[in-house]
């Protein structure tokens, strides 16, 4: 077998060098005539929702399902009609969601999810706006591991509840991106950002059936619920394991989530940092991205000294797990943690994880 030099690795970033060219204006007259059509003829659909405020229902978030459907209004009625039945599925819990993040800043949501996600994936849901309007967003996945977060997480924290909190900080994205929009007359998104330096991930981590959950949490139901949320995914300091993660992201990303990844090498490259910076201006860069972001700095610094990669299979295990719509600890009754985990081993598929999720969460609120 050939050895993983280098070159190999810039041939793989190769093939994700050229992401799709996104469109930032606003609707056009014809994409107006087909918003008009398709709200017609979803009218009773949309009706139906509890919760419509504008960035749900309005003309913006219907151009997003419009341009993620290529300017096909048929194949966007049916997304719509889909969007619809998610945010109503499961006692309306989206709906909910998006009602408690109605006052939120970009601070409050950095707060939310600090307490909530898991120290096998350092995320930074907001990272500060770029000139033009765009949300960044920032992850650090040198401790990523999908089968440490479910093994090793906290004995009263399902497994779909990685999914349920991540539901409201994307309504706030989502939320958040609209007002952008209306401000800065442009359609704006969100850029994210992820550097794998020092991951240890492998091709059997990726398609292991801990991942393999995760991925049927969390990619169906994102493009149901939020598509059209990011303009570009970058991929820095892939290295060998960048292969494995393209390769399998081809298997459960859409088409279009696939064509916004652009894959950049080592960032003490001054060739690759020169590629960044075209995505993301320098000054709003982390400093081991060679930028100058302080805020992002310390975000990150405070996430990476709390969870060490030599502490977390210690500490995460005996950490709170807090409850969704408060800081009050979850107190899941009416099925035993690890009667829980033990059946979601045996069904890794979405449906199973939110069925059960659902009726742990009616009970407790």
């Amino acid at each position: 077998m050939t050895s993983w030099t280098d070159e190999t690795t810039e041939n793989v970033e190769e093939q994700f060098d050229n992401p799709v060219t996104i469109n930032y204006k606003l609707a056009d007259a014809e994409e107006k005539k087909k918003i008009d059509e398709i709200r017609e003829a979803c009218k009773s659909e949309l009706d139906s929702l509890r919760v419509k405020p504008l960035d749900v229902v309005g003309d913006i978030r219907l151009l997003r399902f419009l341009r993620n459907n290529d300017g096909n209004v048929k194949n966007t009625i049916k997304s719509v009609k889909k969007f619809v039945k998610a945010r109503k599925a499961k006692d309306g819990f989206i709906e909910k969601a998006r009602e408690h993040v109605e006052h939120w800043t970009p601070e409050d949501c950095q707060e939310y999810f600090k307490k909530r996600t898991s120290p096998y994936y350092v995320v930074l849901p907001y990272g500060g706006l770029t000139k033009e309007g765009d949300i960044l967003s920032f992850a650090i996945l040198q401790n990523y591991n999908a089968k440490d977060v479910v093994s090793q997480k906290p004995i009263d924290r399902p497994i779909d509840y990685e999914f349920w909190y991540m539901c409201l900080v994307m309504e706030w994205r989502f939320m958040y991106l609209d007002k952008l929009s209306r401000e800065r007359n442009r359609l704006c998104y969100c850029i994210e950002a992820r550097d794998l330096k020092g991951t240890k991930l492998s091709v059997k981590d990726l398609t292991s059936k801990e991942a393999r959950v995760f991925q049927d949490m969390f990619n169906e139901r994102m493009n149901d619920l939020w598509p059209e949320n990011h303009s570009v995914a970058v991929i820095v300091n892939g290295g060998k394991i960048l292969k494995a993660i393209l390769t399998v992201a081809k298997a459960f990303m859409s088409k279009r989530h696939q064509q916004k990844i652009l894959a950049i090498g080592k960032m003490d490259k001054e060739e690759n940092q020169a590629k960044l910076y075209k995505v993301i201006q320098k000054d709003l860069c982390p400093v081991q991205w060679k930028g100058s972001n302080k805020y992002i700095e310390d975000c990150l610094k405070v996430y990476q000294t709390e969870w060490t990669k030599e502490t977390i299979a210690e500490q995460w295990p005996k950490s709170t797990t807090y409850d969704l719509w408060t800081d009050e600890k979850i107190n899941w009754k009416t099925c035993p943690p690890l009667e829980y985990s033990q059946k979601v081993e045996k069904d890794t598929t979405f449906k199973y994880c939110i069925e059960q999720g659902a009726k742990e969460y009616k009970v407790c609120k």
